[in-house]
């Protein structure tokens, strides 16, 4: 019975090879672009996926309003805000800054690099998003003014090799040099922070007088890890009161 269906099926294509070739390419080129939107579907959905944390991390956003209505909307943040929330919201473990950092130019010795993809974090920001530490010293990381983490790859740019712990390079616009204190691994495709190279955030508390307290400088990410997946609505209920304390204050 087979064999006969696929005697029919072959004298039947072979009889028009044109209208055949027509309704091969059609169904081929149909099965192809199927199967690319499902691999995109399935890459976009697996964004911090290689984090067990990912279902209990929160990024704050701001909303804009004039006259009732939105108009604008932001994910960036305040330096106090953090430390704030932590503070007062019970259901909030650990938070986390990361403030963007122009691309500049790198000067490792005597050589000069351009490097971007900087970002300056908290200490923290390496337990929320997982990071793997590949090397570090007997120091702690990213908890002291100055001190900075490379990803492998942009170590052996810099260096040409990965024995880089305790090696200082230099940023430009500021006087002291930065001390290697470990070695990350390569931020992966499928996260949404895209770094090469992490800068102690208590460098820019160093640098810039009273950056911890400004209220007036929205120019970082805020990331919070709360105590249980469930516990969102407890913090958005939090927030509100807090949008509302803050305007009160004339923070906002």
């Amino acid at each position: 019975m087979i064999k006969n269906n696929l005697k029919v099926a072959y004298r039947v294509l072979t009889k028009d090879r044109s209208f055949t070739f027509i309704n091969v390419i059609g169904l081929s080129t149909g099965l192809a672009i199927a199967l690319l939107i499902i691999s995109y579907t399935r890459f976009e959905f697996s964004y911090e996926g290689s984090n067990p944390m990912a279902d209990r991390i929160a990024r704050i956003t701001m909303d804009y309003i004039n006259e009732g209505a939105i108009i604008d909307q932001d994910a960036e943040t305040y330096a106090p805000l953090g430390p704030r929330i932590k503070k007062e919201c019970a259901v909030v473990k650990e938070f986390a800054r990361v403030e963007p950092l122009d691309a500049g130019s790198v000067k490792v010795g005597d050589q000069f690099y351009t490097s971007s993809q900087m970002f300056a974090v908290d200490p923290s920001f390496l337990t929320l998003f997982n990071i793997d530490v590949l090397k570090k010293g007997n120091r702690e990381l990213l908890d002291a003014p100055y001190q900075v983490m490379l990803t492998e790859d942009l170590a052996s740019t810099f260096f040409g090799h990965l024995d880089v712990v305790g090696r200082t390079i230099e940023l430009p616009g500021v006087e002291s040099g930065f001390e290697i204190v470990g070695l990350v691994a390569s931020a992966p495709v499928n996260t949404h922070l895209k770094y090469k190279m992490l800068i102690s955030f208590a460098t820019l508390v160093a640098e810039e007088e009273g950056k911890e307290g400004k209220w007036n400088q929205n120019n970082m990410y805020t990331y919070l890890l709360l105590e249980k997946p469930t516990q969102f609505s407890e913090l958005d209920a939090y927030l509100k009161k807090l949008d509302a304390a803050l305007v009160e204050e004339d923070k906002l």
